[in-house]
């Protein structure tokens, strides 16, 4: 249930939730549209968004990759968000341990793409969703979410762009 003043943060703005197809970022969809439907889901997986976007009626679909740093400008630039809910990750810690290339290009440079780009253009929040997997990272997927936090801290010391990290535990 969303309080009072998570109602308030949300109202009247222009909102984009990257990996927005995903476990969590479809559910945070369905969340933050009860509030404001003024909402741009954005994910590299076309069935996914398609499905989400049905769903949630007059919500603005985005197909493009968060590794692609031409796309994330253009897109960012594009839709000018007030809030950026960043989900947007590789997770699952068994592959990633098969396949750590891929974990740090979506994980690290995606999150680098957007936090930039977000930075730059004067993006007024990013929430970066990450995972408790962060504390103590001992795998792959726990590390490049710590990188991700960490990149979160010094965008936010040092930019007008204010970064919220959220960790959540296991997702069912």
């Amino acid at each position: 249930m969303l309080t009072h003043k998570s109602r308030r943060f949300l109202e009247n703005k222009r909102i984009m939730i990257i990996g927005g197809a995903g476990s969590i970022g479809s559910e945070l969809a369905r969340q933050v549209y009860k509030i404001n439907p003024n909402i741009c889901i954005w994910d590299n997986n076309e069935s996914g968004l398609f499905d989400i976007t049905q769903e949630l009626s007059g919500t603005t679909p985005l197909l493009a990759d968060i590794r692609d740093i031409q796309e994330v400008v253009k897109y960012l630039t594009q839709y000018k968000p007030d809030i950026i809910y960043h989900c947007g990750a590789y997770k699952h810690v068994p592959l990633l341990e098969q396949f750590p290339e891929a974990a740090m290009k979506n994980n690290i440079q995606g999150t680098q793409n957007i936090l930039i780009t977000a930075s730059k253009l004067g993006i007024k929040k990013v929430v970066f969703i990450s995972t408790d997997k962060a504390v103590e990272a001992n795998c792959i997927m726990g590390k490049t979410k710590a990188i991700g936090e960490s990149m979160c801290q010094k965008v936010s010391g040092s930019s007008k762009t204010k970064c919220i990290v959220v960790r959540f535990g296991n997702v069912l």
